[in-house]
Order: structure tokens, then sequence, then C-alpha cells
């Protein structure tokens, strides 16, 4: 085997096992971007198990996608690789009569279908956080851990659901688009049509920035500057009488937004609501600009939308405009769900994971179990299941695990396994690749630049280039200098407000940053592969996302 210890369920690489399913599979293909995200053994374990070889298969099996089932989900060198479960041409052609049955709900009215999911998944948690796991005694901590693991198993699923159903309408309104309007995604008139929308996410920005902007109004900007502590810039403002309705509001917030932590696998570090003082930072670049620049975007994207709305119904046939107006109405849904379904799925899932496993982690240091609180996330869920009421010790395999981790984060893992002529075959496979993962770069020598992207947003600016590899580099950007990172999730969406422009290696038509892009009305070029290396920080650059492509115009090192 080629992975971590294992009591558990993680399903590491076999070699022999897993090279000879590359005859089904075609490619074995990375996830780097996810695999970062998790810090520990247990956030691998929620990816992988709850999300990957669960969720995904539940996804595309309740959709009944025609081509394909999901994936199988393997760690090799404690580094996630996602192999399609193809299905056979003639299981395709039942598939796709049921496809077309159960994405009709979905076509009728998107809001309706997802917002069951969201009063299903919310009312799960708030049972979990009605529960005083701090109080409990031990039989009802374990209850209430294995209450979360169905809980996040559940949340994986729908979230899966939700995925699969705005990604195959997305491409759907597409065909339609081509075939009726004659445009297609990288059309500007098409990327109107997907702006100026509101979620969770972007609410969360904009109560941060207001809780800024109500600092500085209540005379507490001074207290902010002197303090860059974060942790001591909370006592302080405890000591005024306006620091203190300033923390309630705070407060406020959190109980609404807070209960989140700072990656979409991350149990195993502090939730906003556990560690206020995290947010301070975000809250305090929001105070550096006057406007929250969404919000004077987003007047401007609403009547572009609505005029492209009228324009491209105007061009359709009329025998077909209801038809296209109602699969339009369902594709708009994916600039929502998309950016929102964090919120509601690994979000509240990874905060209830942490406040469940920091109790458990506290009473296994007093068992003797293990020897740091922390040590539970190198455990998994079956293995800390047995050991809440079992009590036997956890050592040994926590020190291989560490081990394992420190030695597999190291690694420098192949970015495919397998043929790679088959990757396109992969990728068409599945609308989730499609459209949010995998990058593919339309790449046209004729426009002779240093990048192409596989997906852009309009707009042409020439910046400086500020290059971020992870969220604790978020101080060294600088406002106004053009972002470049690997890729966006929604702990990266104060710096939008910000940037003159982003670039990143992964993501498609669907991925965080092209989605934010739109709504505030920044050039965006994704999935360009290879960014973060061919850009560096201090480099002059010109990007333009009306071609999705960037020029270097001169480097430092020049």
């Amino acid at each position: 085997m080629s992975g971590y210890s294992s009591e558990g369920v993680l399903v590491n690489w076999d070699e022999e096992r897993d090279m000879a399913l590359l005859e089904r599979y075609k490619v074995w293909i990375l996830d780097r971007k996810e695999t970062l995200r998790c810090a520990t053994p247990f956030d691998l374990w929620m990816l992988q198990y709850a999300y990957d070889n669960v969720g995904l298969q539940y996804g595309h099996e309740y959709l009944s996608v025609p081509e394909c089932r999901g994936f199988d989900c393997k760690l090799k060198e404690g580094w996630v690789y996602n192999g399609t479960l193809f299905t056979t041409p003639e299981e395709r052609e039942t598939r796709r009569a049921k496809f077309e049955e159960r994405i009709a709900p979905w076509i009728e009215d998107f809001g309706r279908e997802y917002g069951k999911g969201v009063e299903e998944v919310m009312a799960m948690y708030e049972k979990a956080k009605a529960v005083d796991v701090e109080g409990c005694e031990d039989w009802e901590l374990s209850d209430a851990f294995e209450d979360w693991v169905r809980l996040y198993r559940r949340a994986g699923n729908l979230h899966m659901v939700w995925l699969n159903a705005y990604c195959k309408i997305y491409e759907m309104f597409e065909e339609m688009c081509k075939e009726l309007v004659g445009i297609d995604r990288n059309d500007r008139l098409f990327n109107d049509l997907m702006a100026g929308f509101n979620h969770k996410i972007l609410q969360t920005d904009r109560e941060m920035f207001n809780l800024g902007a109500r600092a500085k109004a209540e005379g507490l900007e001074p207290v902010f500057r002197a303090t860059p502590d974060d942790e001591e810039l909370l006592q302080k403002l405890e000591e005024t009488e306006a620091g203190r309705t300033w923390l309630k509001g705070l407060n406020d917030f959190l109980q609404e937004y807070g209960w989140r932590t700072i990656e979409n696998w991350d149990a195993s570090r502090p939730t906003w609501i556990e560690k206020p003082s995290q947010i301070l930072a975000s809250i305090r670049r929001f105070m550096t600009v006057p406007v929250f620049a969404l919000d004077e975007a987003h007047p401007r994207l609403v009547e572009a939308r609505n005029k492209a709305e009228n324009e491209v119904v105007s061009r359709v046939p009329t025998e077909k405009r209801d038809e296209f107006s109602k699969l339009m109405k369902a594709a708009q849904w994916s600039s929502v769900v998309d950016e929102e379904h964090p919120f509601y799925a690994e979000n509240y899932g990874n905060a209830l994971a942490r406040r469940v496993t920091k109790e458990i982690g506290k009473r296994f240091v007093a068992q003797s179990i293990i020897d740091d609180p922390q040590d539970v996330y190198y455990l998994l869920p079956e293995e800390i299941g047995v050991r809440i009421l079992g009590r036997f010790p956890a050592h040994d395999l926590v020190a291989k695990r560490k081990a394992e981790h420190v030695r597999f984060r190291k690694a420098e893992p192949e970015l495919f396994i397998g043929d790679i002529t088959k990757l396109g075959e992969v990728i068409a496979s599945s609308p989730m690749l499609r459209s949010t993962q995998q990058p593919h770069p339309r790449v046209r020598p004729e426009l002779k630049a240093d990048l192409y992207g596989t997906v852009s947003t309009p707009g042409v600016v020439e910046g400086l280039v500020n290059v971020l590899m992870s969220e604790e580099d978020f101080d060294k950007f600088e406002p106004g200098s053009i972002l470049v990172t690997i890729e966006t999730s929604s702990v990266w969406t104060p710096l939008f407000n910000i940037a003159k422009a982003v670039v990143t290696d992964v993501g498609g038509i669907l991925s965080h940053s092209a989605i934010l892009g739109r709504e505030y009305g920044l050039p965006v070029i994704s999935g360009c592969v290879e960014g973060t290396k061919k850009l560096k920080t201090g480099m002059r650059v010109r990007v333009d996302g009306d071609v999705g492509v960037v020029y270097i115009l001169d480097s430092p090192e020049a």
C-alpha cells in the first residue's frame, strides 16, 4: 500500500490493483488543490471519503448523469487522485432517459429544489449546535460525533447533487445559446447573462466591510492602527463603550456567518466563532478602501444582465422562447450556488466537526489516549469513534501518521498517472470536471501571449503581479496589484475587493475566481496551469480578459 497507516477508511493506493484499473479509468488525475487544503489526515478523510468517494458518486447517481457514475478516489503518497467511473454505451441510453426526468424539476424551478436541500441541512446543523459538547457525558459525546458523521455525509451528498445539477444545466443552456443565438461561454453577452447576483459569501464580505465602516464611524480606527496584534486588539476594544458596542456587532455577525474554518477541509484549526481575531485581518483590509467594490459594480451588472436577457431572448425563435427563458433562469443559479454551497456544506460541516472533535481531543489527552489535543486530527472518524468509550491508546498510530504526513507533503506528486492522451475523454465524462476544476487552456498562437487561460471574465488592465501561494500570505498582498495564485476559494474573496485582476492556475467557467470576477467586474484568467510558475511578484503584466491571455510587459529580474 502507498499511503497512510490505517485502522479506518483511507483508500490508499495499491500499485498492482490501481494500475490495472487504468484500462477502465484511462488516467488518474491529481487533485492538487483540494489535497493542499487538507491540513491533516482527518481533513483528508473529509475530502476523500465523505465527499469524493461517497458524495460525488451520490450526485452523479442521483441525477443519473449519462456518461459517468462519479469518481474512484485514492491516496497515493498522501495525495488525492481521482479516476472516472465511466458508464457503458448501453447504460448511457437508459441513464439519459432517467437524467431528463430527474433534471426536469431543477430546470422548472432551481431555487425551489436547492432550497429544499438548504432547509434540510440547516435543520441538522441547528440540532448539532444545540448539543452541549463540553457538558455532556462520554456516551453523549459519542452520539454527537456519530451524528456529525451522518450530517457531514448528507451535506456532501446534497452538495454534489447541487453541483452536478447546475453544471449540467449551464452546459445545456450554452448548447442552446450556440444553436439559437450564436454565442457561447466566451462571449461577452453570455458573461453578462451570468453576473449581478447575490449570495451568502458576498453577504459575508459585505458585512465585514460594514463592520470596518462602523469601526471608523465610531472612532475606533486609531485603535486598529495602533494594535497590529489581533488578540490584543480584541482586549483593547473591550475597554471602551464604543469598542464593546462594536464587538457586539461582531458577535452578531459571527452567529450568522462565523460557522466556518479557514479552508474547505480544515477541522483541525479554529473556527471564526471559536477565534474571532482571525477575521480582523479581512476587516482591516476592507477599512483601507472607501467603498465596497461589489456594491459599486452590482447595479451596472444587473443593468447589463437585463439588457443581455432582452437581447438574447429577442434573437430566439418565438416558439422556443419559453423553453429558452426557463433554461436561462435555471442556468443563472450556477452563479449563486457555485459560490454559496460552501457556506451550507463545507463551512458549516467543518465548523461542527471542529466543535465536537476539539472536545474529544481534550478528553483523549485527559484519558492518556493521545498526548496533545491536536493529535485527534491524525486519527480517522472510525478510529476516534471506537476510542470515545473504548479509551485505548493511539500514541503509536498518531506518531506514524505525523511522520507520514510530513514526508508526503514534501513530495512532488505526478500530475497524471496513465495515458495523458485520454485526459480529454476523462474531462468530457463529467459536468463537474468540465466546468469547475480541470484546466484546459485555450491556446491561440496568433495572440503571441505569455499565458493562456481556460476561461476569462471581460476587461483589460495592466499592473504589478503579486503571487500568493496560500491564505497565510494575505498580508503580503498590495492593494491595486494583480493577484496570481493556484486557485481561490471563499476565504480569498476579500482580496477581490482590492485586486486589479486575478490569474489562477486552476479553474473552469464555474470556478470561484471566474464567478467572483464577474460579480466584482474584474478581469480574471482562470485555468492557466503555469501562472504561478511563469509570473513572479513585481512583474508588470497586461491581463486581457476579453481574449483570456496574459502578457508579460517587464520583469524586475530583467
